[in-house]
Parts: structure tokens; sequence; C-alpha cells
């Protein structure tokens, strides 16, 4: 398949190597905005009206570009807690990306597997989540990360 074909596939271009060391672009620096607020890769590419494999790639590179491996990493490197996301204080730094990387849509099984740790690790992290912040729910958590009080059951 040559070049030409394979850019108007709609597949993504396979002999394209990842960008390291650049300064991101706007249009990475936007996706990984939306990323560090929560949004999907999905997300990202309904808001930026790309290819989910686009989304996914620009995530990628401007990741790279920023030397970032995580969520939690990706909101430092863009400034801190982002907004309307703000992940609390007190929380462990491997507590605060559970957090990150649930609000961000992600269930134990996935957390475990980008951290490299068991689901159990990560359920374990998830209740001192909860317990620290007084909350009793992965929902619960959810509404506090975006700035909403924890609803009454």
């Amino acid at each position: 398949m040559d070049m030409e074909h394979e850019a108007n596939s709609g597949a993504p271009p396979s002999s394209l190597p990842p960008r390291m060391d650049e300064v991101p672009t706007k249009q990475q620096v936007l996706a990984l905005s939306l990323r560090a607020s929560g949004a999907t890769v999905l997300d990202v590419a309904t808001e930026l009206g790309v290819k989910t494999w686009t989304a996914a790639r620009l995530l990628r590179d401007g990741m790279q570009s920023l030397h970032v491996r995580s969520q939690a990493e990706l909101i430092a490197a863009l400034g801190g807690s982002t907004d309307p996301v703000s992940l609390p204080p007190g929380l462990t730094r491997a507590e605060r990306e559970v957090a990150g990387l649930v609000l961000g849509g992600c269930s134990n099984r996935d957390i475990a597997l980008q951290r490299g740790t068991s689901t159990r690790t990560v359920a374990n992290q998830l209740q001192a989540i909860y317990d620290k912040l007084g909350l009793g729910s992965r929902r619960e958590l959810v509404a506090v990360l975006l700035g909403s009080p924890p609803q009454e059951p």
C-alpha cells in the first residue's frame, strides 16, 4: 500500500515514529488539557473533530514532548490542578494518580494495567481515598473531583 493510499484509507499511518522532544502543538495542548480534565480519548476526538486514532496520537505525542507518562504527571505538567478538576490535598501521589484515572473513566483493572499494579492494590488505594475524603463510592469521588459536593444517600 503506498503512502497516499494509506493516508486516505482512514487507518493510522503505520510508519510514522513518535515525535519526541518537541514543543507540543496547539492541538496537542488542547487535547492534553481535555484529557487532564477527565475526557476520554473518544471525548477528545469528538471535541477536536478528529478520528479517535488521531486523538490518541495527539495525546501520545503531546505527552512524550512533555515527558509525562500518567494523568497525574500531565496535570502537574500543565500547571497543577486543571479547572474544573481539582485533586484534593492529603492524598499520596499514587492515590492522586488513581483518582485521576477514575475520573478519566478507567476501571480498577484498567488502572492496575496502566500503573503496573494489581487490581487489589487499586481497590485498597481507592478505599484509602474514600476514607481520607469521607466518601463512600466511586460516584462520590468523581463528584468531588469535579467540584460538586457528594450527594446524600
